[in-house]
């Protein structure tokens, strides 16, 4: 080829090789400015420089760009995590040549961030070498105006994380340049660092300059702090620390100071050698480490620290190795309070300067505990040496300690209370890291030996002394024991063994010997610890004495689970053995065998596991029985357990402490035998049960427990089931005859189960009334709201399967019939409703459910059980359940629930169920309510819409007091809904009617869309209105006798939240009216006027009239969640009863203030009129020594005694006026006094004076005079003192009465005179007004029977001389000379001084007037007219000692009156036939 061709031909190629060089420069050079390019570079180009971009958004070289994530490779194993990182504002420019400066690239950026930055380690961790920089000189210019990182996340052994990171960074080029940062700014655990400042030149020597200022964290703007709160001593404290040097060897300085506290130390730091830090010395005053990391302890340390650690490359030491510290701690306390429990540290290590590699530890004393409660002293010396060279190097510590007077206890509560001390030798080796090696925690090959023998005493008295030796070698591969030996008095521990880590498996050997051994007294007092475990109860409760021996040889894969297939893993053989033992009371002994060796003839090795346990008296015992084999897969596992127990007793003391809120005590007997085979959920089981009897406290009684079964969890397992019990009482339930039988295979079964009879049972406490069925048990059965006996059958049919590799159980079937019923029909009114009304559904009860499809889907992750369409039956009422579906899904962190129901209740016949309610009330009509509910819940939404409501028809009422005969009451609109809605709930009520009047109301309130229910700070908003144009038809809801009228209006809006609403609106009462003729009430025109203002309700006007006098009050209600009420009461003349024989006219004020806890009431009432008369007698009643006792009642008021006491504060004065009359039981008197009625304690008591003016008391066939009346109350108000005198004061020559005194609970009745005579003759005067002279046993019988017969006056009835209108019928005998005759007297008391009287003898044809007037104590004037015409004045002398009245205890038993106050009547008397004289019962 010519060579001008060739020559024309290159220069072609080469032309066409420099423009494709240019365009794949270009090209390269344009990737960053486009999306795509950018895309492309991530993608291909970043993996070969160590990044991983994701989800780029804009350019590389745009100004604002973007990524979801960034990962750089820092070194192999360490990773840097950047999450959303991006920059704003970046800029770059070429910068010139100037001042010996190359040109160069300058970048420039305003904001460059991160949401987090995760620093994650994953290198192995062993000694890496350090190597620093020589040079960071950079060929461009980078500024960057703000740099902030949200969260910088550490590794592990370097956590908490850096948060709120910001600065300025500016990096300079140029071999001159020096790097800075400043306004650096970043949070760490409990410290803030403020305004930070480093330096750093380029090119060596990397000269370093930083200032730091550090100060407390403050909380986080949601006001939880970012860690614990700074302890308050710390709360303004500031460090300021600096660096100064280059970068290999700087030195820092640091102060702190706040409050009593400061710090000053000085430090050398060489980051190449093995230990960084070379030189420290600090002084610290005061100084609490706590407020600087939350890991740190709580801290008061006082004292001075002096480190020197600086070897030369070869080893050797410039100057001595030494290390001393002497620190005070004041502020020493418990582990368990994150304090230190350490109260004074002196340590002094040197090295020696003719063998620079060793050094001698002259002291060490460590005071334990707190100044004011020392836990002991630890006080050692020793020597260290450095050995080995390289990766070998290793520094070896030997210390020789002793321990006196430690107590653990007081380093943390939990631990055994003991004082031990004794002789500790340690010897530890550590590797020591080589030159240029920074070590990162502890490395491998850690040796350590511990040998010692301590003795000392248990702190608590009458304990015996101990002693504890010990020798024990440990490194990171092994822990052997060679001895350990722990005496207790007669008690012993000895043990030697190994545990050791071997590849792929951990190994132990063991062998220990117990003898008497009691561990509670080494165990730590599990009451000081939280949570306390049952381990801990059973362990340190005692008392314990443990014989036997263990032997293990043993060994386990790492990998192993802690589960039944770890355990199948297990290899080697144990034995336990119990000699004759005590558990915490319980007497045992056994023995515990493992075995894992494998065998031969077996393809798959197995763990066998056998335990024999006899607990209680030998005589007794009850034995147990475990043996268990276990393979690592589980197919083949079987496990066999049987117990035979003659006294399950034996298990009380265990029970008492495994559970001590339940309390359990067991009684009774019993075996079981059971065996299972395969795992779950592959498994299957068979076995019996036979408890004749077993009874507990806590969990009832139960009697005649027997069964057996053989089930499997596979489809073509059996499923056979055939149990029952006799009788058992179960949480306030009796129950008898209740069964189970089931019978099929796994996928195709049936169910059966039943109870004849339940019944709720009353207990009631030792002591308390006897039932009334004789026997005096305080336990029967009684109904529950009503309920009689119960009996209840359920008949199912289905299958199951099951999905091995899920652990899923679906079971699917038919409820083919269920039914619950009362067996009988209630006998008694008390229990014949649901309500405590009569009836409010047709008895016997009997609630059914139409068959229906059920199926239940159970796994590890949920739970689903779904219902078909049915329908519930219960007498007239009849609901549809449309749909029925519930779901719990497990997969999350939390457990998430769903619920779906829709169900609908047909139409109601109100009529007739108020008829059964109210018999008598007259109720009839035609009225249908209807309702239905569609409930969806779920996570994500919740919608409700329930109502119910009239469908059709009226009610109308029969009043046999009112001629308008029957009344309907109008209903037009009866409806109450309750929806929610994405959030919103809705409540209406609208009720409606012609002579009932109108309820209309709304309410709505906001919350999440997903709450299934409302939260209380929820905002409420609504209204309410209520307009009654007549109470009066309302009165037919009220008892029988009272009547109601008036106007009621009132309207509301409903604000504030749902825990607190808050009402605004009025409600106004217009002459309301109450009245009950027959108990005397009748108060009218009363107005009522009550205003809402948010959470309060004014009472402006309250009033109302009775009689000629007015009641008026006002008061103010506080609503929300501790509501209050104060009322202001006042009556002037107000009647509160206006009956015949009950009146009562009251004036008066009193303030009552009511909330949930307290009642108080205050206030003065006066009695302006007053009248109360029981002289008629009642309806029929029991008499008084008869006692009813309910089973309802008891059952009411034992549940009432059980709740919190209302506190009572009473003190209120009465003043029963002028005008207080009373009348009944043969007294008529009028009342004055005034009284004080208080509640000290909680308890009612009642002080003052009730007197007597004018009365008379109708006593003994006579008509007494009250002379003197006193009752004096002085706390009980059921137990008054008694000062009563009553004399006849017609009488002219002698006084004769009664005496009443002592209490009303147990008063004395006495007669006297004066002057003194016998007791026959006082009951004479007092009966017939003259002496007992001249009667004969005749007249004593008549005296006897008129006294007690017709004569006496108690009764409440009229007596014959009261009806026929005298005060006085005698009959005597008297002496004329040698013959007697009779005398009949009539009388007649006109007044207190006026008497009238007649006399005759029946012989003689005419008789005598007598009109006799009492003018003074001992003057009396009397007049007769007839035989006689006289007019005599009487003056009475008395002379002669008074005697006081005899008690009438002492008076013949014959004129007694009988027990509960009811005289003996002639027809008690029993006349002696030879004597003629009477005798009575003695009561």
């Amino acid at each position: 080829m010519p060579a001008r061709r060739w020559w024309g031909r290159s220069h072609q190629l080469i032309g066409a090789l420099l423009a494709l060089g240019v365009a794949v420069v270009a090209l390269l050079v344009s990737l960053p400015y486009g999306t795509a390019g950018t895309r492309w570079l991530l993608t291909w180009v970043a993996p070969v420089l160590g990044l991983q971009a994701e989800a780029p958004d804009g350019a590389l070289m745009d100004p604002d760009f973007a990524l979801e994530r960034l990962v750089i490779e820092l070194q192999p194993g360490l990773t840097l995590d950047l999450e959303q990182p991006r920059w704003q504002g970046l800029r770059w420019r070429w910068q010139p040549r100037e001042q010996g400066l190359a040109g160069h690239v300058a970048l420039r950026a305003e904001r460059v961030s991160a949401q987090r930055a995760t620093l994650r380690d994953s290198r192995p961790r062993r000694p890496e070498p350090l190597t620093l920089p020589i040079s960071l000189v950079l060929p461009f210019a980078l500024d960057i105006e703000r740099v902030d990182l949200a969260e910088l996340a550490l590794p592990d052994h370097l956590s908490p994380s850096l948060s709120a990171l910001s600065g300025r960074l500016h990096l300079a080029p140029g071999r001159q340049a020096v790097h800075r940062a400043d306004r650096l700014q970043a949070r760490w655990d409990r410290l803030q660092l403020d305004d930070a400042s480093l330096a750093l030149q380029a090119d060596a020597p990397m000269t370093l300059s930083a200032h730091v200022d550090l100060r407390p964290a403050p909380a986080d703007a949601s006001g939880a702090a970012s860690a614990p709160v700074v302890t308050p001593a710390l709360s303004d404290w500031q460090l300021q620390a600096s660096a100064d040097g280059p970068l290999a060897d700087f030195r820092i300085t640091a102060q702190l100071r706040a409050a009593g506290q400061s710090l000053d130390a000085h430090a050398r730091i060489q980051p190449t050698l093995p230990l960084p830090l070379t030189q420290l010395s600090a002084d610290l005053a005061g100084l609490d480490l706590g407020a600087l990391a939350s890991a740190l302890p709580r801290t008061a340390l006082s004292g001075r620290i002096d480190l020197q650690l600086d070897p030369d490359p070869a080893g050797r030491a410039s100057e001595p190795l030494h290390l001393q510290a002497r620190l005070d701690n004041p502020q020493a306390g418990d582990w368990n309070e994150r304090r230190l429990p350490i109260h004074r540290l002196l340590l002094d290590a040197r090295g020696d300067l003719r063998q620079v590699d060793q050094g001698r530890v002259s002291a060490l004393q460590l005071g334990l505990g707190t100044p004011k409660a020392p836990a002991g002293t630890l006080s050692a010396t020793g020597r260290w040496a450095l050995i080995g060279q390289g990766r070998e190097r290793r520094i070896d510590l030997e210390l020789e300690a002793t321990l006196a007077n430690l107590q653990p206890q007081r380093l943390a509560p939990a631990s055994p209370a003991l004082q031990i001390g004794g002789p500790l030798a340690l010897q530890l080796g550590l590797p020591w890291p080589t030159e240029g090696a920074a070590p990162r925690g502890f490395q491998a090959h850690v040796q350590t030996r511990l040998t010692g023998q301590l003795t000392g005493e248990q702190t608590a008295a009458g304990l015996p002394a101990v002693t504890l030796a010990l020798e024990a070698d440990a490194n990171d591969q092994q822990l052997r024991i060679d001895s350990l030996q722990a005496d207790a008095g007669g008690a012993r521990l000895t043990a030697s063994g190994t545990l050791a880590r071997r590849p792929a498996q951990v190994a132990l050997q063991w062998r220990s010997t117990l003898h008497d051994f009691d561990p509670a007294l080494w165990w730590p007092r599990s009451a000081l610890r939280n949570p306390v475990d049952a381990v801990d109860r059973l362990v340190a409760a005692g008392p314990h004495r443990l014989n036997g021996t263990l032997d293990a040889d043993l060994a386990l894969p790492t990998r192993a689970g802690r589960d039944l297939a770890g355990l199948g893993q297990l290899r080697g053989q144990a034995r336990l053995t119990l000699q004759p033992s005590l558990w915490a009371g319980v007497p045992l002994a056994g023995a515990l065998e493992l075995d894992g060796t494998p065998q031969a003839a077996s393809a798959l090795s197995q763990a066998h596991m056998r335990l024999n346990l006899e607990l209680g008296a030998p005589e007794h015992a009850t034995r147990l029985a475990l043996s268990g084999d276990i393979d690592p897969v589980g197919t083949r596992d079987h496990w066999q357990f049987t117990t035979d127990s003659s006294d399950l007793a034996v298990f009380n003391p265990w029970l008492r402490l495994l559970d001590p809120a339940r309390a359990l005590v067991l009684a009774g007997r019993g075996d079981v035998d059971l065996s299972l085979d395969g795992r779950w959920p592959q498994l299957s089981s068979r076995g019996r049960v036979q408890v004749p009897e077993l009874s507990g406290s806590g969990i009832g009684r139960l009697n005649g427990l027997k069964g057996q079964w053989q089930v499997g969890t596979g489809a073509d397992d059996p499923v056979e089931i055939d149990g029952g019990i006799d009788e058992a009482e179960l949480a306030g339930w009796r129950l008898r005859r209740a069964t189970l039988k089931t019978t099929g295979r796994g996928e195709a079964h049936q169910l059966r189960a039943g109870i004849d009879e339940l019944t709720r049972r009353l207990v009631t406490e030792p002591g308390a009334p006897s039932n009334g069925n004789g026997n005096g048990s305080g336990n029967a059965a009684l109904p529950t709201n009503g309920l009689t006996a119960l009996a209840t059958e359920l008949d199912t049919a289905g299958g199951w399967l099951i999905d091995l590799r899920s652990a899923r159980l679906v079971w699917q079937g038919r409820i083919e019939r269920y039914e619950l019923r009362e067996r009988e029909a209630p006998r008694s009114a008390s229990a014949a409703s649901l309500t405590g009304n009569s009836g409010l559904l047709p008895r016997p009860l009997r609630l059914t459910l139409d068959p229906t499809r059920i199926t239940l889907d159970q796994s590890p992750e949920r739970t689903e059980l779904t219902l078909g369409e049915t329908r519930a039956h219960l007498g007239d009422i009849h609901l549809a359940l449309r749909q029925f579906a519930w779901q719990q899904d497990r997969s999350g962190p939390q457990p998430v629930e769903r619920l779906s129901l829709r169900s609908q209740l047909d139409a109601i016949e109100v009529a007739p169920i108020l008829q059964r309610m109210q018999p008598g009330f007259g109720w009839g009509g035609d009225l249908r309510i209807g309702g239905h509910i569609d409930l969806q819940a779920a996570p994500e939404r919740f919608s409700l819409d329930a109502s119910v409501h009239r469908e059709s028809g009226d009610l109308r009422v029969t009043d046999p007091d009112n001629p308008k005969n029957p009344q309907r009451l109008g209903l037009a609109d009866l409806r109450l809904a309750l929806s929610a809605q994405e959030g919103r709930w809705r409540l209406t009520q609208r009720i409606s009617g012609g002579n009932l009047g109108r309820l209309d109301g709304e309410q709505s309130l906001q919350t999440r869309s997903t709450a299934w229910w409302p939260d209380r700070q929820a905002f409420i908003d609504g209204r309410m209105d209520l307009q009654i144009a007549q109470l009066g038809n309302w009165g037919r809801w009220l008892p029988a006798g009272w009547r109601l009228s008036g106007r009621l209006g009132g309207n509301a809006r409903i604000g504030g939240r749902l825990g607190q609403p808050e009402l605004s609106g009025e409600l106004v009462g217009q002459r309301i009216a109450v009245r009950n003729l027959l108990q005397g009430v009748d108060w009218n025109d009363a107005q009522m006027q009550v205003r809402f203002d948010g959470s309060r309700a004014r009472i402006d006007t309250l009033s109302l009239r009775a009689g000629e006098g007015r009641a008026t009050a006002t008061g103010e209600l506080t609503l929300g969640e501790s509501p209050r009420l104060t009322l202001q009461a006042k009556a002037e003349k107000f009647a509160a009863l206006q009956r015949v024989d009950r009146r009562l006219v009251v004036s008066g004020d009193a303030l009552l203030k009511l909330d949930a806890r307290s009642t108080a009431l205050t206030g003065s009432l006066r009695a302006d009129e007053g009248r109360i008369d029981f002289s008629n007698e009642d309806a029929p009643s029991l008499a008084e020594d008869v006692d009813v006792q309910r089973p309802e009642e008891a059952a009411a008021r034992a549940a009432a005694q059980q709740r919190d006491p209302r506190l009572n504060q009473i003190d209120l004065k009465l003043d029963l006026g002028p005008s207080f009359m009373l009348k009944g039981r043969g007294l008529n008197t009028r009342l004055s006094g005034d009284l004080r009625l208080t509640s000290p304690g909680n308890k009612q008591a009642l002080t003052g004076v009730i007197r007597t003016d004018e009365g008379t008391y109708a006593a003994y066939g006579q008509k007494l005079s009250v002379d003197r009346g006193v009752i004096t109350f002085i706390g009980a108000p059921e137990n008054p003192r008694l000062d009563i005198e009553a004399t006849r004061s017609d009488l002219e020559d002698v006084r004769v009465g009664v005496l009443i005194t002592g209490t009303a609970q147990a008063p004395r009745v006495r007669l006297f005179s004066s002057p003194t005579m016998t007791d026959t003759d006082k009951l004479s005067w007092l009966l017939l007004g003259r002496a007992s002279d001249g009667l004969g046993r005749t007249d004593l019988a008549l005296l006897q029977r008129a006294a007690f017969a017709l004569l006496t006056g108690e009764q409440d009835s009229p007596s014959l001389i009261e009806r026929i209108g005298l005060d006085e019928l005698s009959v005597r005998q008297a002496e004329a000379g040698d013959t007697r005759e009779t005398v009949v007297t009539l009388g007649k008391q006109l007044s207190r001084r006026w008497f009238v009287g007649y006399e005759r003898s029946l012989n003689a044809a005419a008789g005598n007037w007598q009109l006799i007037y009492r003018a003074a104590q001992r003057f009396t004037l009397r007049a007769l007219s007839g035989n006689e015409n006289a007019l005599d004045l009487i003056w009475t002398w008395k002379w002669g000692d008074a005697v006081l009245p005899p008690d009438i205890t002492e008076l013949p038993t014959t004129l007694l009156p009988t027990r509960a106050g009811r005289r003996q009547s002639p027809t008690d008397a029993n006349p002696d036939p030879a004597t003629g004289a009477t005798s009575s019962p003695t009561p």
